[in-house]
């Protein structure tokens, strides 16, 4: 799935990141884990996407941290990955 994931949610926080605006892209995530949880963003791909953003892609760090704060180990990086 990864970057090419459809999904409004994963796509719109990917392309606020993409373009830098990493607050926007925060809050979005934020919001949709309020609206659907964290599993429920994690099984629409956006972990998916934000690893694969984190391994390769701008804001590297913000995509990392996002991961971080909302899905604790699924950062890149992190020994279960």
């Amino acid at each position: 799935m990864g970057l090419l994931n459809k999904n409004p949610y994963s796509r719109a926080g990917l392309g606020l990141l993409i373009a830098g605006d990493t607050a926007a892209a925060g809050s979005l995530y934020a919001w949709a884990i309020a609206e659907i949880g964290a599993e429920g963003v994690r099984r629409i791909g956006a972990t998916d996407a934000l690893r694969d953003l984190a391994q390769r892609g701008p804001n590297a760090d913000v995509a990392n941290r996002i991961l971080r704060r909302y899905w604790p180990g699924s950062q890149v990086g992190s020994p279960d990955r």
